[in-house]
């Protein structure tokens, strides 16, 4: 793999003279890639570039060697290892340009701006001669504990590319969503500019052939996205999540060559906003028992029905809806219609107020006597039902990310907070009852990433096995709502009030046991498979 390193400011896209894929978000000196480009610090390793802290790490700034400005540790802590921020403990190194970025992915490259100076979060773990005055490790009786500095080289299961990725994702995170996050919340305000703005960087269509706009990469990368977003938004992350996934691609991967031509251009550059509507009011878990009616008259299909807690529903102007074409015949009589928000009949009849992932819309929506084009079918007609299975299980291990971004989020803080808080004249993490808390959301967290990894590449290689992707979302849901609710412990009354996210970030990852089938629902898949025929219902 050729040396790489960031790519100065005011360098345009350019186009690989390789055929494998690039790092994302940066340009080599060798081997290809973008062209007249130099790398301004060739004498550092890779792994020597530095991102910038997060927000919980703000401080005085200080310069490293690269130039790059990030922050002190705040002086209420003096001790924290400049080698280890918040973020390090997940055993993910960052890459850390900090100028506007060109990357190529499968050839084709990818937007990413600078933070304007308030980069990703997280420290790479050789950062070598950045040591700030003052915040040398503590020599304190008793603290005999080992280096919590990962050994060189460890990714966690990351690749280079979605390592960058990740980094890309996050600047744009800090410096796009987390000024909007509260808001979000408390307004149920849905930030539709962002959904360009995301496009624009190539992140709503990660899963998407390049021909069409997209990235050609794995649902990995589709996860690593989530995950970015989640830490400071879980619910901008559901509504990409449902865009990007649950409809786009799945629309790229079910739909003909002139569907995705039309269609998913501008639902990747983030022009339109894609929903995927099947729940019903009497359709929940049971999943194929639908009311909607599709019926056939000539060239066309008239849909009539309503749909129930859709998400991105209120917003969206391409919809992939589920119908029976066939009532009598039961899962075998389910087709997939495309729907645009502009067909007659068409209405949205409420958004629906919820107790978490408020920003994303969640709606009912309803289809009066809608005239739908028979080209306008998704699959073929009464097959619909692999298409909904199928979809289903992807969206679980892609959806997995979110509640993994959530337990990363509440770690980062807690651990940030045990740090610094006193009480009874030394910090509160002395305190082994703090400790087993951070402990145990270290191990739910890193449970929570292995099961993801583990169900993203099942359903790449085997997609007709269910269970992993329902152990996946099922243990890093209840993981993450347990893991919220621990961080608010840990901060005591501070984590009780709205100052903080944590209490949101509780709200938020109780969805994640409900939708795309409950807990118990995903309990009966896993149960079932593992038993074999002969064991269902």
């Amino acid at each position: 793999m050729p040396a790489r390193g960031p790519v100065t400011d005011g360098v345009p896209l350019s186009t690989s003279i390789e055929t494998r894929p690039r790092l994302p978000f940066l340009s080599s000196t060798s081997g290809g890639g973008n062209k007249g480009v130099v790398d301004p610090r060739p004498e550092l390793r890779r792994n020597d570039r530095v991102a910038a802290t997060t927000e919980i790490c703000r401080g005085p700034r200080l310069e490293i060697p690269d130039g790059s400005p990030t922050r002190r540790p705040p002086a209420a802590d003096p001790g924290r290892s400049p080698l280890f921020w918040p973020s390090d403990h997940l055993g993910r190194p960052r890459s850390g340009a900090g100028s506007r970025a060109a990357s190529e992915v499968t050839g084709r490259a990818v937007r990413g701006r600078a933070p304007g100076g308030s980069g990703v979060s997280g420290c790479l773990p050789e950062l070598k001669g950045a040591r700030p005055t003052g915040a040398e490790p503590p020599n304190e009786p008793g603290n005999d504990y080992p280096s919590l500095e990962p050994p060189d080289g460890v990714s966690h299961d990351l690749t280079l590319e979605e390592q960058d990725l990740a980094s890309a994702a996050r600047r744009f995170v800090q410096r796009e969503v987390a000024p909007l996050a509260e808001r979000m919340d408390r307004d149920d305000y849905f930030p539709r500019e962002l959904f360009r703005k995301m496009g624009e960087e190539g992140f709503l269509g990660p899963t998407v052939p390049e021909q069409y706009g997209g990235l050609g990469l794995s649902y990995r990368a589709q996860a690593v996205i989530l995950e970015e977003i989640a830490r400071e938004s879980p619910a901008l992350a559901l509504s990409v999540g449902a865009h990007s996934n649950l409809a786009v691609d799945n629309l790229a991967r079910n739909g003909t060559d002139d569907q995705r031509a039309e269609f998913l251009p501008p639902l990747v550059r983030g022009e339109r906003i894609a929903a995927l509507a099947l729940t019903e009011p009497n359709a929940g878990s049971d999943a194929v028992s639908l009311s909607t009616r599709a019926e056939r008259n000539g060239d066309h299909y008239i849909l009539n029905g309503s749909k129930q807690f859709i998400t991105n529903g209120p917003v969206a102007d391409t919809l992939l809806v589920y119908a029976k074409t066939r009532p009598g015949d039961g899962a075998h009589g389910i087709s997939v219609l495309l729907i645009s928000r502009e067909m007659e009949g068409f209405t949205v009849s409420r958004s629906l107020d919820k107790m978490g992932m408020r920003g994303s819309p969640t709606g009912e929506l309803a289809f009066r006597n809608v005239r739908v084009p028979l080209d306008r079918r998704v699959g073929e007609e009464n097959r619909g039902v692999g298409i909904l299975m199928g979809g289903l299980n992807v969206e679980r291990a892609v959806l997995a990310a979110i509640p993994v971004g959530i337990l990363g989020a509440c770690l980062d803080r807690s651990i940030q907070y045990a740090r610094e808080r006193e009480q009874f004249g030394e910090k509160i993490g002395r305190f082994e009852l703090i400790q087993e808390k951070i402990a145990n959301l270290y191990m739910d967290l890193e449970a929570s990433r292995r099961l993801l990894y583990g169900a993203l590449e099942c359903v790449a290689t085997d997609p007709r096995r269910l269970r992993d992707s329902s152990a996946a979302l099922t243990f890093a849901s209840e993981a993450s709502t347990r893991g919220a609710l621990q961080a608010i412990q840990i901060h005591g009354g501070y984590g009780y009030m709205r100052d903080l996210p944590l209490e949101r970030l509780a709200r938020d990852a109780k969805l994640l046991e409900i939708g795309a089938g409950t807990s118990e629902i995903r309990r009966l898949i896993i149960a079932r498979e593992l038993l074999g025929p002969g064991f269902g219902r």
